[in-house]
């Protein structure tokens, strides 16, 4: 992995891990919903804390309640039950 610090305080502006990237989030959103667990898997993260964002990239997938999403590029944010992707290619279950 890599980390990266603004020169002017110091502060984390951006990390990249690579490998066969795990990531396991309890997602508590905003809007009064219902706490979730999120597994989302790629060969890389970039994680932007600034932004309180997650890119994934390299085959990403996400499971998400009953989803999976899959695409070229996924991005995550905290605590938010939305995920933008590019070229989608999931299953989704409707209510």
């Amino acid at each position: 992995g890599e980390i990266f610090l603004e020169n002017y305080n110091k502060k984390l502006k951006y990390f990249a891990l690579y490998d066969d990237v795990v990531v396991v989030q309890d997602v508590i959103p905003e809007d009064g919903q219902p706490p979730f667990k999120r597994e989302s898997f790629s060969e890389k993260l970039e994680g932007y804390p600034s932004e309180n964002l997650v890119v994934l990239l390299g085959y990403p997938k996400v499971n998400q309640k009953q989803d999976v999403i899959k695409g070229n590029i996924i991005i995550l944010r905290d605590n938010n039950e939305t995920i933008e992707v590019d070229n989608a290619n999931s299953n989704f279950r409707l209510k």
